[in-house]
Formats: structure tokens, sequence, C-alpha cells
């Protein structure tokens, strides 16, 4: 699944992902276009542990504990670990079975889950590490998780942190709200937004690349990129940073399980 190249333990906690199967009431749905939406959702019973970048297995399907896990899909946790109140899932349509999610969910249904899953967790891996979470379109998703715990918890953040967002529509920002909610809580946040199909005279840059990020980072050799979004794009910045920017291939993490 997860393809990441981050290691399982950081300051002697396992970040590995132990996976429990429960349920979820769906409190709210907000409708961003007819082919993306987020679902927040309250499980019932205990609230699952995830990691910041951890996904989980969501199914339409009535679950037997007695049968297979039935037909499902995989999305990552768009919410802090330790918000209790919620559980974000942002999902787009992609084929059929995302298509009836959309299509299909109610507030106020029950869904099974599984998880959480994952071996690209966002955290830093050593005291000097600079964070740099690039993101094109919703692969913000799991930056968000990280972004609003450092938010409920901004004192046990000693790292700068960078944010690069990039769409290709001004209304493909789903998330700007919540991350600018975040930039006031946590102090050594730097956000930058781009966005291909800027409408004239806005005030943000074009196309994101890799010579773009690199310039705006004040300490190249202390960064430490996750790269999530569409798998072309990460892909190519993975590359990139470390064929032709001399990034060692242990300090690029991406979200490859899409």
């Amino acid at each position: 699944m997860t393809q990441g190249i981050a290691g399982q333990f950081f300051e002697g906690k396992n970040l590995m992902a132990f996976p429990v199967h429960f349920s979820a009431s769906v409190t709210k749905i907000v409708r961003h276009n007819p082919n993306l939406a987020t679902f927040v959702m309250l499980p019932k019973g205990r609230f699952p542990k995830f990691k910041p970048g951890h996904f989980l297995q969501l199914t339409l399907e009535p679950y037997d504990p007695s049968q297979h896990w039935p037909e499902s899909r995989a999305f990552s946790v768009a919410s802090a670990p330790s918000n209790k109140q919620e559980l974000r899932l942002t999902i787009g349509r992609q084929g059929v079975y995302t298509g009836r999610i959309l299509d299909e969910v109610r507030e106020g249904q029950t869904l099974a889950l599984k998880g959480p899953y994952g071996d690209f967790v966002v955290a830093p891996q050593e005291p000097t590490d600079q964070i740099v979470l690039v993101a094109g379109g919703t692969g913000i998703t799991p930056f968000c998780s990280y972004l609003e715990e450092l938010a409920l918890k901004p004192d046990t953040n000693t790292h700068p942190v960078h944010v690069f967002y990039a769409v290709r529509e001004q209304e493909q920002f789903i998330y700007r709200e919540l991350v600018e909610n975040c930039r006031k809580h946590i102090p050594n946040l730097q956000v930058h937004y781009f966005c291909e199909n800027k409408a004239e005279g806005a005030d943000i840059p074009a196309r994101l690349s890799c010579a773009q990020i690199l310039e705006r980072l004040p300490c190249r050799q202390d960064s430490r990129f996750y790269l999530s979004g569409p798998q072309s794009m990460i892909k190519a910045f993975s590359d990139e940073l470390t064929t032709h920017h001399g990034v060692a291939a242990n300090r690029v993490h991406i979200d490859a399980w899409q």
C-alpha cells in the first residue's frame, strides 16, 4: 500500500499503524463540487489511534466480522489525531466505487472502516529538521492532519514548517481556510500557494516547480520533504530533488498508496 521512504521510528516512538475495525456515523458532508466532498464522521466506541499521514479503508457494504473485509477504498485522514470530536476524509470521484460514496452516502448514515495503515508518517526525525510539505490538489489532506495537530499543541513544535499548496484552479484550494487558521497558531509555519490557472492579477505564483520550492527554503540541507498529490507529480518532484538538486533520498518521503 503506502510506499513511503520514511523510517518506522522517531525519538523512540513506534510510528507503525495498528489497524482496527470500527464504525462511524456521518455527521456532516461538505460538498466542494459534484466530484469532491469531505465527510465528517464520529467513530462509535473507541476512537482509532493514528498518525498524520495514515489512511483508512472505508466500505459501503455491511461488515460481518466472521467474513472477509468487503470491497473498499483507501483515504488519508485529514483531521488531527488528538481531535476526538471528528474524523475527516476528503473523497474525490476516481471510479465507480468512489462515485457511489459521493452519490449514496448521507448524513446520519453509519459506515464501516478499518485502519489506520501506511508508513507515510509526517514527523521530524532529527532535531534540526525543517519540514517541507508539498501538496498537489487533494494531496493536502494528510498535511491537514499534521498542521491541525500542531495548531492544537503549538508548544510541542520546534521545527520550521513550510507548506507548498498547489492547485490548477482557485476553487480547488478546499483546505485553504484550515491552513490559514493553523497558521495563526503555529509561529514557525510559512505557507506558499500556487495556482496553475490563476485569475488575472492574482497575487499567487503560477505552476509549482522544485526550483520555486528550493529558492524559498532558508536551510535546504536540513529540509525533510513530504510529497503528496497526483502520482505523476510526486514522482517527478522526488526524482528531480534527488537527481538534480542533491537531496538525499532518505530525506524525501512520498505518499504513494493512491
